[in-house]
C-alpha cells in the first residue's frame, strides 16, 4: 500500500508539467493551449473540431498533441490519460437554442461525454468549467451556497455534470475543482467564423452593418475575459484547496446595453434598439453573491480591466 502510494505521488510530480485539455478547440479551449503552453506546460487537446487550432498552431509545437477525437470514441481502457495528472473539462454545447430543441444533444455534450470516461480520472486533479446560468433570478433567492435555481437549459446541464463530479470524486478519489463562468470573449473571438452565444449575436450583428436586438432594459449578464478565466484556474491550480472546490467568477456583472455601448465606443459604429416584442429574460444579478465569489475569496487576484478586454477583443477582429 504504501509502495503505491509512494508510486502515486512520483508520478503526479513527474506528470505535473503535463495537462489534458478536453474540448480544447473552443474560444475558451483554445485559449487554455496557448496559455499553458507559454507555461512551458505539455499539452494533449482531445476534440471531434480541431480546424481552429490548426489555423491558430501553423507551426508545430513540440510540447502540442492534437487528438481529433470523439469523447465516445475513447476506449474506457484507453491508456491516453495515463501520463496526465491535470485534466481540465472544457467540453460544452454554447448553442443554447439548439439545446433547448435537441434535449438530447445538450446532455450528451455536457454530461454523458464526461460520464464515459469518469474512470480514467482516478487519483487525479479536475478542473471542470461550469457556467453562472446554472443560477437563474436574483442573488436574493440564494439562501444556501447548495441550492441552485436553473431555468436556463445550459444551466440545468451544467448543474447536475457538477453534481455527477462531485459524487465521483468520491468514488474514484480526485480531486476537483469547478469554475462557474459566464458570457465569455476573448483574444480568439472570431466574431462571424464563430457559432452561438451573446457575444457572437452582438459581434455579428455589427459586422454584419445590423441593429442589434435587445429584448429587455437593464438586464445583467456575468461577462468573462477568457484569459482572466485561464489565469484563474492556473491560479487554482497551485492552491491549497478544500477538495472538491466550487467557485463562481463574476467578474463583469453589467447591463447587456453597457457591454454594447462599450463596443460601440471602440468600433466607433453600431446602433441597438429595443424589441417590441415581449420576451422573458433573466436577470443575473451577481452583485449580492457572496459565498463562493471568486474575487471575494481570492481578493488578491489580479483581472483585466473590462475596456481593455473589450479593445484586445476587437482588435484582432475586422469590422469591414
Amino acid at each position: 500500500m504504501l509502495v503505491n502510494l509512494m508510486t502515486m505521488k512520483l508520478r503526479n510530480k513527474t506528470n505535473q508539467n503535463k495537462i489534458l485539455i478536453l474540448g480544447g478547440g473552443g474560444i475558451i479551449g483554445r485559449e487554455a493551449v496557448y496559455f499553458f503552453l507559454k507555461k512551458k506546460f505539455k499539452v494533449l487537446v482531445i476534440d471531434k473540431k480541431i480546424s481552429k487550432l490548426n489555423i491558430l498552431f501553423k507551426k508545430k509545437n513540440p510540447r502540442l498533441k492534437i487528438y481529433k477525437k470523439n469523447i465516445f470514441s475513447i476506449k474506457k481502457n484507453s491508456k491516453i490519460f495515463d501520463k496526465y495528472y491535470l485534466i481540465i473539462n472544457c467540453i460544452g454545447l454554447n448553442d443554447h437554442s439548439l439545446g433547448i430543441n435537441n434535449p438530447e444533444i445538450d446532455v450528451k455534450t455536457n454530461i454523458i461525454n464526461i460520464l464515459h470516461i469518469i474512470k480514467h480520472f482516478k487519483n487525479k486533479k479536475i478542473i471542470h468549467l461550469g457556467t453562472t446560468h446554472q443560477y437563474s433570478g436574483s442573488m436574493n433567492k440564494i439562501k444556501k451556497f447548495k441550492e441552485t435555481f436553473s431555468t436556463d437549459v445550459q444551466g440545468i446541464s451544467k448543474n447536475a455534470v457538477e453534481n455527477y463530479l462531485i459524487f465521483y470524486s468520491n468514488k474514484y478519489n480526485f480531486k476537483l475543482i469547478c469554475l462557474r463562468i459566464g458570457n465569455c470573449f476573448g483574444n480568439f473571438q472570431n466574431g462571424i467564423l464563430d457559432k452561438k452565444g451573446l457575444i457572437f449575436e452582438i459581434l455579428n450583428s455589427f459586422l454584419k452593418r445590423e441593429k442589434f436586438i435587445l429584448y429587455k432594459k437593464n438586464i445583467k449578464k456575468n461577462f468573462c475575459y477568457t484569459p482572466d478565466v485561464i489565469a484563474a484556474l492556473n491560479f487554482l491550480i497551485y492552491k491549497n484547496l478544500k477538495f472538491p472546490a466550487i467557485y463562481n467568477f463574476i467578474q463583469y456583472n453589467i447591463s447587456v446595453e453597457n457591454f454594447v455601448k462599450k463596443i460601440i465606443q471602440h468600433i466607433k459604429f453600431g446602433k441597438f434598439i429595443y424589441s417590441k416584442k415581449k420576451i422573458k429574460v433573466n436577470n443575473y444579478d451577481f452583485s449580492r453573491m457572496r459565498r463562493g465569489n471568486f474575487y471575494r475569496i481570492f481578493p488578491n487576484f489580479k483581472y483585466t480591466n473590462i475596456d481593455t478586454a473589450i479593445k484586445k477583443t476587437l482588435v484582432k477582429i475586422k469590422f469591414k
